[in-house]
């Protein structure tokens, strides 16, 4: 996800991630800070890059969302579809 922000945004931010199910409910949330630095001369804008490797919990099949709010006011949710296939059988004799 990117932050995209100019010189008002100078300061410090929370940040919150919301893993969400099919049914909306809440399965995993986390908040940080952002702290946002001046930004250089001649500079009008800037792309703040969060990016977030986190082990989440997945109760089925369907349509999750990852809610993101900045400063407690919801900013967009990052789709995500999960598909349940068929288990995968162990293998049995030589395997290389």
């Amino acid at each position: 996800v990117h932050i995209k922000g100019n010189s008002l945004d100078t300061g410090n931010h929370t940040v919150t991630l919301r893993w969400l199910n099919p049914k909306r409910a809440e399965l995993w949330s986390s908040a940080g800070d952002l702290s946002v630095g001046p930004l250089p001369s001649g500079v009008a804008e800037m792309d703040v890059p969060l990016i977030a490797q986190i082990d989440l919990p997945i109760d089925g099949a369907g349509s999750y969302a990852m809610a993101i709010a900045l400063d407690h006011e919801p900013t967009t949710e990052v789709p995500v579809q999960v598909r349940v296939g068929a288990p995968i059988a162990a293998a049995s004799g030589l395997v290389s």
